[in-house]
């Protein structure tokens, strides 16, 4: 019983060989005709023809080798595809849910969108549909700003003021000054991060809002390319 699996084994590893070698010849002869295109069409059109009748030839004399030769190509195809992809997702991309202020033609102010970042460029898109981009070269600076709006708990607007400078250092005073309001009045912040491009004449200044730890994220991301 053993002796029958073993030659069973035997002549199924022989035939995968022998298609094998024709499967060989095929990528051979199709690689040399592509070379032959520059030197001589014909002897081209002679290989690709060899190389077609070989294929044809080694898939019928040899179909379950060439259906399983088939499926674990495709199979490492597939798996070579979705390694790819799930490794840019997880290393060289990442994406944040930010508010469109200014700056990108198809969006409303305060229209949602996703940003993505990766090693080469800063992209904004919205259902899979894209939107714009711009590589870092294109990138003057990226400032976050810090938005003070004060009002009356009756929502009668007292002042509004963006505060001047990057966040990471001391903030600038609101415009009007803070000290001495009355109880009565509440204070809410907003915050914007600015992409200023060399070229304003090409591409405008792009401005985003969110939360300033996601926004805090995207500029520290930025910095970091």
């Amino acid at each position: 019983m053993k002796s029958n699996e073993k030659l069973k084994s035997h002549n199924e590893l022989k035939l995968m060989t022998d298609y094998e070698k024709l499967n060989t010849a095929f990528a051979l002869f199709l690689v040399i005709g592509f070379i032959m295109l520059f030197i001589n069409w014909k002897i081209a059109l002679l290989l690709f023809t060899l190389s077609i009748s070989t294929i044809i030839y080694a898939s019928k004399k040899y179909p379950e080798e060439h259906k399983k030769f088939m499926e674990q190509k495709s199979t490492k195809q597939n798996n070579a595809m979705n390694l790819k992809i799930s490794n840019a997702i997880k290393t060289n991309f990442k994406f944040y849910t930010i508010t469109h202020i200014q700056g990108i033609e198809e969006l409303k102010q305060f229209e949602k969108c996703e940003i993505s970042i990766s090693d080469t460029d800063v992209s904004f898109d919205k259902k899979d549909n894209f939107l714009a981009s711009f590589n870092y070269d294109e990138l003057k600076q990226c400032v976050l700003y810090e938005e003070v709006s004060q009002e009356y708990k009756d929502k009668n607007p007292l002042c509004r003021a963006i505060v001047g400078g990057i966040i990471l250092g001391p903030v600038g005073a609101a415009i009007g000054g803070i000290s001495g309001i009355a109880p009565t009045i509440k204070e809410k912040k907003n915050y914007y991060l600015e992409f200023e491009f060399i070229d304003n004449d090409i591409m405008e200044n792009i401005i985003i809002g969110g939360d300033f730890a996601v926004l805090e994220e995207i500029r520290k991301q930025i910095a970091n390319k």
